[in-house]
């Protein structure tokens, strides 16, 4: 990339590709999810529903159709931290704090990893400075 920016030949060269989009990773506590008695498929639930969104129904008002999801209030959901003010049930019938069960991890990552022939590729684009010396 480096010596394609370098030719004389390129006017513009630019890649979409970043490998630096920041991501969470959530690592969940089997040992003190089994200790306490709670579901990992609860939890799982529990985290799409309280930091996504969940579809339940659809339901008819005056001839239209609107659609139902589920989700927390925008409010309680911009920071990964706020898993502290996230609650589910054991099976025992306790509430227990979700921040208890999960840790939270940040990274970056690509957001996108592109393929070409099973192989991992990065787009570029780039355009001659002299377009008309590379027609055949």
């Amino acid at each position: 990339m480096f010596s394609a920016r370098t030719s004389t030949d390129l006017a513009r060269l630019f890649s979409s590709f970043t490998a630096n989009d920041p991501q969470y990773i959530v690592h969940i506590d089997r040992e003190k999810t089994k200790s306490l008695q709670v579901p990992i498929s609860q939890i799982t639930d529990a985290l799409q529903v309280y930091m996504g969104s969940v579809y339940v129904n659809d339901f008819d008002f005056n001839n239209r159709s609107y659609r139902v999801y589920v989700q927390a209030d925008s409010q309680f959901r911009p920071q990964p931290k706020d898993i502290r003010e996230y609650y589910l049930r054991s099976d025992t019938g306790k509430m227990i704090s979700l921040d208890n069960l999960v840790t939270v991890e940040q990274t970056a990552n690509p957001q996108v990893i592109r393929h070409y022939n099973l192989f991992r590729s990065a787009q570029r684009h780039l355009r001659p400075r002299r377009p008309t010396e590379f027609l055949s």
